[in-house]
């Protein structure tokens, strides 16, 4: 009598079925169905014989909390502000506690509606990035695919700022002749320095 594909778990009442693992130990994967099984062990033979990591459920806050001091390594004030609230304002209290193999591109344009409204700037910032870590995760064998791939921020781009012009910037300079701020301004108009780099000089 040939074998049976699967199983059936009485006290659960789920179809069951052993699957080896990268590492050559096995895992039994459950579904309420037999075709829902066979997704699920598709889709974990996938995954394996593309060398992700299976030991374990990882969340995105555990591979964000691994990638965050590589992303903030040696950027510039301002850079590391963004990343930082872009992380913990944004996209850790919505994705956080989610399992990383979870993470469907409609769980990043639910994230995006949250900053409806919000500048494009800001959407940028929030999407790049999730971007990071999600591609941090594929380069480490975490997830298969990025699911923020194709993914566009949206929203308005801020409007232009005009420059000052020549007489203004005189004007200017004219009426801090003295004051310390003098020479950061100078600095900013001159130099065209932002100011966390006039900070640093």
């Amino acid at each position: 009598m040939p074998r049976a594909e699967f199983t059936w778990d009485k006290k659960r009442k789920l179809w069951c079925k052993n699957v080896r693992k990268s590492d050559g130990t096995y895992t039994k994967l459950r579904a309420p169905t037999r075709p829902e099984l066979r997704e699920r062990i598709r889709a974990f033979e996938n995954e394996r014989d593309a060398g992700v990591v299976q030991a374990g459920r990882y969340t995105v806050r555990d591979i964000a909390d691994r990638w965050r001091p590589h992303a903030l390594a040696g950027k510039a004030y301002k850079t590391r502000e963004a990343i930082e609230n872009a992380l913990d304002t944004h996209i850790l209290p919505r994705l956080g506690d989610m399992e990383l193999k979870a993470v469907k591109p409609a769980d990043v344009d639910d994230l995006m509606l949250t900053l409806d409204g919000k500048s494009f700037s800001l959407r940028s910032k929030v999407l790049v990035t999730t971007r990071r870590i999600m591609r941090y995760a594929m380069e480490n064998g975490y997830i298969v695919k990025d699911p923020t791939e194709g993914k566009k921020p949206g929203g308005e781009p801020a409007d232009e700022v005009e420059p000052l012009t020549d007489e203004q910037c005189k004007t200017l300079l004219s009426a801090l002749r003295g004051a310390r701020a003098y020479v950061f301004v100078a600095l900013g108009l001159y130099a065209g320095l932002r100011r966390e780099e006039i900070l640093g000089l």
